[in-house]
């Protein structure tokens, strides 16, 4: 009897460890692609003048480098010295505190902010228990009420000191920034002038 047609069995089955670390790699893709969708959001705000250039680039720049920090984490298996290997409640954050910032500069996005945070959320709750995502949800609100504050602060200084204030835009082709008909954002009053 010849050998050779007795199948190899010298490659080794993945172990269960490896299987759970290429789907926690396949989540973070998935994830990563909802925040490509929210940079092709924001780019579509960038197109109506509710989003300036400079916004949109920094919105690029730490969406990018998140991803490639997440990314650099999960492919060196540095996830796995942390209780929850699959980072699901650092990503959240990051990307909380990512459309925090972005709406801080460019206020008219809080429509993006509020369907990718419940986003980001659901996301969330895949992994997560109740006590866990709820004390996640008041750090977010936390952070977006001192996000708020640090806003109407702003605002309230450079109307005083006499600045033009420029609600988050690039200016428009007649040099002047546009003001929507009606703002719904608390901390914005539109001039009388």
């Amino acid at each position: 009897m010849s050998t050779a047609s007795e199948p190899v069995l010298d490659i080794p089955s993945p172990t269960p460890d490896h299987l759970k670390q290429k789907l926690r790699l396949r989540r973070f893709l998935f994830a990563s692609a909802f925040s490509v969708l929210y940079l092709i959001v924001l780019g579509a705000f960038h197109m109506q003048d509710k989003i300036g250039r400079a916004t949109l680039l920094q919105a690029c720049s730490i969406v990018g480098a998140l991803i490639i920090v997440f990314s650099g984490v999960f492919r060196a298996g540095l996830n796995l010295r942390f209780p929850d290997p699959s980072l699901t409640g650092w990503q959240l954050l990051a990307s909380v505190f990512t459309m925090l910032y972005i709406v801080y500069r460019a206020p008219d996005t809080r429509l993006v902010f509020t369907a990718f945070f419940f986003v980001a959320f659901m996301f969330g709750m895949l992994r997560h228990s109740g006590v866990k995502l709820a004390v996640l949800g008041s750090v977010s609100l936390f952070s977006f009420a001192l996000m708020s504050l640090g806003a109407m602060a702003a605002r309230s200084l450079s109307r005083s000191a006499g600045t033009p204030r420029w609600r988050g835009r690039s200016p428009t082709r007649s040099g002047c920034a546009s003001e929507s008909a009606r703002s719904t954002f608390p901390f914005h009053t539109r001039s009388v002038a």
